[in-house]
């Protein structure tokens, strides 16, 4: 086998490692986003204040999302007007712990690790997300954020929570003339959504990052790592 081949071998196991739980974070965004409306997430993780910040590790450290499946619930929640601060701290806490592995931090390093793992995951997910405020926010993510607050009518009228549904038009011109969309309605157009937008933001992204893994995996064997021994150069190499 040659080491392209080896690389697209390397790159599509990678990517079959990966897709379950992809797919579980762009089924929990479109939920958020077919229940939860987002003038409510507006006002919960909006703002440029500590207080979001804080909410927002508070609310993803518990969470039992991997790193893969917290990319598109952080878009999702970005998008429905949660400000850049809030989905940093978001996206750096969730994957860092989970209620899923308390019992494992437990077993592994005893109480006191316990508790400082989760603290240390949330400190430093808020610092992360406060860092973010130095950056000034660009125009066009700005307009998309208020757009996700200020064009969701059906979020208005408590009507539906989707990208578009089919009858928006009518239903936010003429409230009460028409009935709110059923439950199924409201969570496939979010998993609709969630699909077709969320995936476009970064599925460009995500591909180059499995051609890169991949390409790494072959030229690098996992065993090389080892050779660097213990200590703070092997957690320097491996981070």
């Amino acid at each position: 086998m040659t080491i392209a081949q080896q690389i697209i071998v390397n790159t599509w196991m990678l990517f079959l490692e990966a897709a379950p739980w992809l797919l579980l974070g762009l089924v929990v965004a479109g939920l958020i986003r077919a229940w939860v409306p987002q003038t409510l997430l507006a006002q919960w993780l909006g703002g440029r204040g500590p207080w979001p910040t804080v909410k927002a590790a508070l609310i993803g450290a518990p969470l039992p999302l991997c790193s893969c499946s917290v990319i598109p619930v952080a878009i999702g929640l970005h998008r429905s007007g949660a400000s850049r601060a809030s989905t940093t701290s978001f996206l750096v806490a969730t994957p860092e712990t989970g209620a899923d592995s308390i019992g494992a931090s437990y077993a592994l390093l005893g109480p006191f690790f316990t508790v400082v793992r989760p603290a240390a995951a949330i400190a430093s997910a808020v610092i992360t997300g406060l860092l973010t405020n130095l950056v000034g926010e660009s125009p066009s993510r700005a307009g998309k954020a208020s757009s996700a607050t200020t064009d969701s009518c059906c979020d208005a009228t408590q009507t539906a929570a989707s990208d578009c549904c089919s009858a928006r038009a009518s239903t936010c011109a003429t409230p009460g003339t028409q009935r709110a969309p059923s439950a199924m309605a409201r969570t496939l157009a979010g998993l609709h959504y969630a699909i077709t937008q969320i995936l476009d933001e970064f599925g460009i992204w995500l591909a180059l990052g499995l051609v890169v893994a991949g390409v790494t995996l072959t030229l690098v064997p996992p065993d090389t790592l080892a050779t660097y021994g213990s200590g703070l150069p092997a957690m320097t190499c491996c981070c």
